[in-house]
């Protein structure tokens, strides 16, 4: 088989002041996965019918889209929702707008990432021109570069498994989907949150107190 690579782009870095609102929002919704994949859980258990992968991927991708838009209020990071269901966050800094679109990821048997997409357009864009309404203070972006956080799940657990920014340098296939071929590839270390202290929850427990009473009557007398 034949693979065409298109070269869109060349090598960069993330400097701190981006890295870190990006790893703060990856661990602030990794903690939201912890409180909330469960709920994935359920849904998919209410009918055998939502048993089924893209049922799967579907409800974790927006439960992901609204745990990051959740994260990102308050922040410098803008969250963007995308019409397939994805979401985007842009980071600006020094006259560079980065955007990183969230996009499950897997493993080429070499160890190397692996993330496809549907569109030959994935990564052309152009600079966005500055509107009447714009605050006049604000730098105005030179460069605009499209980025993956490409991020695996457990299966498990239902939270990150692992989490990397990378800088797409191109395309690998004659056809859709395609797979992408990356440049720059920066794992994303998370902290994994420490367990609530166990509560113990009276609705849940099958006890019925009544029934403890009744038969503590007949054993007396």
């Amino acid at each position: 088989m034949t693979y065409v690579l298109k070269i869109f782009s060349m090598e960069s870095h993330l400097p701190p002041a981006v890295l870190s609102p990006l790893t703060s929002l990856l661990q602030a919704m990794e903690e939201g996965l912890q409180a909330e994949s469960h709920r994935v859980s359920r849904a998919l258990d209410v009918h055998s019918a939502f048993n089924r992968g893209f049922v799967d991927s579907t409800l974790t991708r927006a439960l992901l889209s609204s745990l990051g838009e959740n994260a990102t209020a308050g922040t410098t990071i803008t969250f963007v929702d995308l019409s397939n269901g994805g979401c985007e966050f842009v980071i600006v800094d020094s006259g560079r707008e980065r955007r990183f679109r969230l996009k499950s990821a897997g493993r080429y048997r070499n160890g190397g990432l692996r993330v496809t997409v549907n569109s030959d357009s994935f990564l052309t864009h152009e600079v966005r021109e500055r509107e009447l309404w714009d605050d006049p203070a604000e730098e105005q972006p030179g460069t605009v570069e499209q980025w993956v956080l490409a991020y695996r799940m457990n299966p498990m657990t239902r939270t990150f498994l692992d989490v990397w920014a990378a800088l797409p340098i191109g395309l690998i296939g004659e056809t859709s989907p395609y797979r992408l071929a990356f440049g720059p590839v920066i794992e994303i270390t998370l902290t994994p949150p420490v367990p609530p202290p166990f509560q113990r929850d009276e609705d849940d427990l099958d006890f019925d107190d009544d029934e403890g009473d009744e038969q503590g009557d007949e054993g007396v007398g």
